[in-house]
């Protein structure tokens, strides 16, 4: 291993859009600033185990805000028109608006960038951009045959945008007025305001969707999409009459007040996909029932989740067992979500905090901060980052400390030999056995030279080779780098189940369970993942900013779009 270092969704009436707001210090010692900084420690973006274990066709998530004064829901998604996901909720939510009607106010609002010349960008390109022009015409001309053009034209959806003429004619739109609109400056207009919008509202991931304003984090399904407007309409509308509500449940929210970034909103999301009656109650450790609470249940992280004795009553623990398993019995009646379900690594004791980081071997208040970044190495979203990363190395190099990381399972899909490095299937990786094998390499070139020449041969084994055939082609690309591979040979030998187990005990104590995952001096990094996002998060973190900090790494002209998915 590299050296530590020592202690760190067919309306029927015109489209109505909506505009939704958006949303000098006494110098410490180092003992203050690493405490400071350890309770600031970020909770992982956890994903949740227990959504991976349950196998449900529906899991529902009720907004917090439902409409009270008005019997119309405004609902917005914004997609991409040849994002897969984007056509997958417009199939979807297309036969709840035909059922509901104007009960539903509908707008489709289209996700891309506009470069500082006015050029427009999109994750799929210019027939992207092309097919969300259309789209967004036939909205503003014929709103109410826009999920008429948009369903044909999904029917096929790697053609978008050649197949909307055909699907204009059989679906009965005005061909000659859409041309019109798509061709001119009309057409450019609409698609350079929704793609503003996008950026304004901070909208980048195809689908994003809204119901009365509150952001819609439930299943992608019809009767999910269903459930959620007779929310919405408080279940005053006869097409409700036939949804049951479901059982009220408490949770409790154990949190502390000092993690300032201990945000429980995706356990939360989670918890009312399966528990759609969940009520919050939120308390903080420092007070007297937090206090109580830690003492009852013995609890060591934060945030932690406790279920009252209801949740035993709703359909989803009734007809789910796996479920259950990530559940911990509390003895009351009450039932807690376990930590390596959640991801909480946020530890309720100063000492144990400490420990954590010690771990990471971080050292604040040297003027010289840490971005510990955990892949896999052929995970698309990871090879991403570590490009992106690579280009603040080369800058940083000597003023700040980069180290890569694995995400190991145990277990994974069964375990076994496809998977897994040794018999008892404790050390797994998700594309197989043969993208756990180059992990472990990459860890003996960290080791066996630098974390410089890591970058040449991570990044050039992204590109020249892949998870099926890496045991093969990483030679000649480590021989063409310079680097041994006898040297990287025996230490894999040697050194591979080790190497596999401290990254797996790293995973587990700060709850990393994707790729990628980064942290900067011990806080989840959150950001843009391009080089810049990279690099402000680590300027931030320095206690003198250089001055190289004022200079970005990417062309300020050219904004960028990087996929905010993960594998895991």
């Amino acid at each position: 291993m590299a050296k530590k270092k020592s202690v760190k969704k067919k309306t029927t009436k015109k489209t109505v859009k909506k505009t939704i707001k958006k949303r000098p210090v006494k110098k410490k010692t180092v003992a203050d600033q690493l405490l400071s900084k350890v309770n600031t420690h970020k909770q992982p973006l956890a994903l949740i185990l227990i959504i991976a274990i349950v196998g449900v066709s529906a899991l529902y998530i009720l907004s917090d805000k439902p409409t009270t004064s008005s019997n119309v829901v405004d609902v917005e998604f914004f997609i991409m028109s040849q994002c897969p996901y984007g056509t997958q909720v417009e199939n979807a939510f297309a036969p709840v608006l035909e059922e509901f009607g104007s009960s539903i106010n509908f707008n489709l609002g289209f996700i891309g960038k506009v470069n500082d010349d006015g050029s427009l960008q999109s994750l799929h390109g210019q027939k992207e951009i092309d097919g969300n022009r259309i789209q967004a015409c036939a909205q503003e001309l014929q709103p109410e045959k826009l999920m008429d053009l948009v369903l044909c034209m999904n029917e096929n959806a790697g053609t978008i945008p050649d197949n909307w003429q055909s699907c204009a004619k059989r679906e009965n739109l005005d061909e000659k007025a859409l041309q019109e609109c798509y061709a001119g400056t009309q057409g450019q207009n609409l698609i350079l305001d929704a793609f503003t919008q996008s950026v304004e509202r901070q909208v980048t991931g195809s689908p994003t969707m809204y119901f009365n304003g509150v952001l819609y984090g439930g299943a992608r399904d019809t009767a999910a999409f269903k459930l959620e407007i007779c929310n919405q309409l408080n279940f005053k509308h006869s097409k409700c009459d036939s949804i049951q509500k479901p059982v009220e449940v408490e949770l409790t929210i154990l949190n502390s007040e000092d993690c300032t970034s201990c945000n429980p909103a995706q356990v939360v999301g989670a918890s009312k996909q399966f528990f759609p009656g969940v009520t919050l109650k939120e308390v903080d450790a420092s007070t007297k029932e937090g206090k109580a609470l830690i003492e009852k249940y013995d609890l060591k992280l934060a945030p932690a989740y406790i279920f009252d004795s209801t949740i035993t009553q709703t359909a989803t623990w009734k007809s789910n067992e796996q479920l259950k398993n990530a559940f911990v019995d509390l003895g009351d009646g009450n039932y807690r979500i376990m930590d390596q379900s959640t991801g909480a690594s946020y530890y309720l004791d100063d000492t144990e905090r400490l420990k954590a980081f010690e771990r990471l071997g971080i050292t604040l208040g040297d003027n010289k901060p840490q971005i510990d970044f955990y892949v896999m190495s052929y995970c698309p979203y990871g090879n991403t980052a570590e490009e992106a990363i690579s280009q603040v190395f080369h800058k940083f190099e000597g003023l700040a400390e980069f180290t890569p990381h694995y995400v190991i399972y145990s277990n994974y899909q069964g375990g076994g030999p496809k998977y897994c490095l040794d018999a008892d299937s404790k050390y797994c990786s998700m594309h197989g056995i043969t993208e756990l094998n180059q992990n472990l390499r990459e860890m003996c070139v960290l080791q066996e030279y630098d974390v410089g020449r890591w970058f040449q041969f991570a990044i050039a084994m992204n590109s020249k080779c892949n998870y099926e055939n890496a045991d093969t082609c990483w030679e000649p690309v480590a021989t063409d780098l310079g680097l041994d591979t006898q040297t990287i040979t025996d230490c894999f030998d040697t050194n591979a189940e080790a190497f596999a187990a401290n990254e797996l005990a790293l995973n587990n104590l700060f709850g990393v369970s994707g790729s990628p995952t980064v942290f900067i001096d011990g806080t989840l990094f959150s950001g843009q993942r391009t080089a810049d996002g990279y690099q402000k998060a680590l300027c931030e973190a320095f206690d003198e900013k250089p001055s190289i900090c004022d200079t970005p790494l990417g062309d300020p002209s050219v904004k960028q779009i990087v996929p905010s998915g993960a594998c895991g």
